[in-house]
């Protein structure tokens, strides 16, 4: 009989996940033409550092097409930090001797850099599985447990997504981050040494270079002294050897210094807030939305989370300190994350920002798992978690299917798709909600428009178009757009879009939305139906001789009819 040894399962977890992933990524990701999607979305500006650096040598003035490359006096800057780039440098060089000697473009999307990314988030969420094993098992945890844990956080959660379907967007790259400087941080509260320290500083120089909020996870270092009593003595000590202290700071204001250098060789600034027209309202948390709200609420969507909340439960019985600590994070970090302007975090499953800390739920899993392992709740646990971890597989092959929109869900659009997977679901789901752009003071009305007369569609293709003159600065238009909507036959308007697209004065689309009239089919005639969408689309490259043009499209010239129609434009500037 084969007998598996120490740490054995958690080995195989960690292996069967690799291989797993390595499939999926083939199937989903390399195969056909869809590797062109593997750097998209934000990955887009973590990636241009390398683009720009070794590919566009344009690094202090890139194309303000681009929304993420903001315009300045002096230069050109990105509005996200540069350590995605960093990490994945190591795999552009790989792809970029790849594509030379197989006659790819060197442009730094063509199929060999697109795959080495896949793999350098496959990299890296490897280290951070083992560095969550390590993490685990310095906690005592069993090698059982800690293989449900990694498995459970794996598929039963968005980490699987940022992994293998949205690998050059940040979180990932956090995630093993976060969780080795957990380790190091537990390995230095046990068993000092310099090496630990060494390593604690470039990681967490790393983790403010790849997304500087995430600096947070300071605030968790006192949850690994036990007690408060454990952590000022650990404190002292330090500042008694504070020698020893100097070379792991320094090695954390290297790497952390690299945002900076790159700045100072963009526009001749060493800091500076590059997110303009984006922040936070901390008078205005966003909290109850942010985790149950229908557009990508954190529980909704990965409701294994929630249910990982439990372990706060064992572990204010086995440790008051450590619970206070790590109560306080979650509360603290729910608040900050509510408070930005985006607190669906727009595109994503879920609220993305959290998959960084999945080591902390990973610990708190691992707990309340440890605990109701000789429960009789055990068997109405290991349902209620099971259906957590089929739901979120449902989700995720939702989301990558185009089934379930990637922003803009309500409870009815949830309702209309739960639990489909059939193709006749992908997308079908239409209209737009886009939260209002942030800015501290009202923005102007640049544009109104209405039109109440009841307009007839049928067998018509176009209608109620109008062009908004841009001769105006601007960055972002936020659009507001209300109307009934009555069809005369079943699902009429299901193949209607409200199109916004920016053009020049020679007809040249520079930039296109289309929009599903009706944000599910219906079946419903002869009722007017009212419908309201808010749309963003980014205008700071446009000219004043551009225009914003908004129009119905009705792509099958079916019979239906729209009245009180309005339409507002809005400015934003930054």
């Amino acid at each position: 009989m084969l007998k598996l040894g120490a740490h054995s399962y958690s080995k195989i977890a960690i292996a069967g996940i690799v291989c797993i992933s390595l499939v999926l990524i083939y199937f989903f990701r390399w195969s056909g033409g869809l590797y062109r999607f593997v750097i998209a979305g934000d990955g887009n500006d973590y990636y241009s550092y390398l683009i720009s650096i070794f590919i566009d040598k344009n690094l202090t003035h890139q194309d303000i097409s681009h929304w993420y490359v903001m315009q300045t006096p002096t230069g050109t800057i990105n509005a996200h930090p540069p350590g995605v780039s960093v990490l994945l440098f190591p795999f552009f060089c790989i792809g970029y001797i790849w594509a030379a000697l197989f006659n790819f473009p060197l442009d730094g999307f063509s199929k060999p850099f697109q795959v080495m990314v896949s793999m350098g988030a496959l990299f890296y969420l490897t280290a951070g599985l083992i560095y969550l094993r390590r993490l685990l098992a310095a906690f005592n945890s069993k090698d059982k447990i800690i293989a449900l844990v990694i498995v459970l956080m794996f598929f039963g959660t968005n980490l699987i997504i940022y992994a293998l379907d949205e690998p050059s967007m940040s979180h990932i790259y956090s995630f093993a981050l976060i969780t080795a400087f957990l380790y190091y941080i537990h390995r230095i509260f046990q068993q000092p040494s310099k090496r630990h320290l060494y390593f604690a500083g470039i990681i967490l120089g790393l983790i403010i270079l790849v997304r500087p909020v995430n600096a947070i996870i300071f605030m968790v270092i006192p949850f690994f002294a036990d007690s408060f009593d454990n952590l000022m003595i650990r404190i002292k000590k330090l500042f008694r050897q504070w020698k020893t202290l100097v070379l792991p700071t320094l090695l954390f204001l290297l790497v952390a210094s690299i945002q900076s250098i790159i700045w100072l060789m963009q526009n001749g600034k060493i800091i500076q807030w590059s997110l303009r027209g984006r922040g936070f309202y901390f008078g205005h948390p966003q909290t109850w939305l942010m985790l149950f709200g229908f557009d990508s609420g954190f529980f909704i969507y990965t409701p294994l989370c929630f249910i990982i909340l439990l372990g706060l439960i064992p572990l204010f019985y086995q440790n008051r300190f450590r619970f206070f600590i790590l109560t306080l994070f979650i509360a603290f970090a729910f608040y900050l994350f509510s408070c930005y302007w985006s607190y669906n975090y727009y595109d994503g499953l879920g609220i993305r920002t959290f998959v960084d800390f999945y080591s902390l739920f990973s610990i708190l899993l691992a707990i309340l798992l440890t605990y109701i392992a000789d429960k009789k709740i055990k068997y109405a646990a290991i349902i209620v978690i099971t259906g957590a971890f089929l739901l979120n597989l449902v989700y995720c092959y939702q989301y990558q299917a185009d089934i379930m929109l990637h922003s803009g869900m309500t409870f009815k659009k949830y309702k209309y798709i739960f639990l489909k997977t059939d193709k006749a679901y992908v997308n079908v789901l239409g209209g737009s909600i886009d939260l209002w752009p942030y800015s501290k003071t009202p923005p102007p009305l640049v544009y109104s428009y209405s039109h109440n007369d009841t307009l007839s569609f049928n067998n018509a293709e176009y209608g109620l178009t109008q062009k908004v003159p841009l001769n105006f600065q601007t960055n972002e238009l936020h659009l507001k757009i209300n109307l009934k909507r009555k069809q005369q036959t079943p699902n009429s308007s299901f193949n209607a879009f409200i199109v916004i697209q920016i053009e020049s004065d020679k007809g040249e689309v520079k930039k296109y939305e289309a929009h599903r009239l009706n944000d599910v089919p219906t079946q419903t005639t002869g009722i007017w139906e009212d419908m309201d969408y808010e749309v963003n689309i980014i205008s700071q490259a446009s000219l004043p001789t551009d225009k914003v043009s908004v129009y119905i499209w009705n792509q099958g010239k079916k019979n239906f009819s729209i009245k009180d129609y309005s339409l507002a434009v809005y400015n934003y500037t930054y």
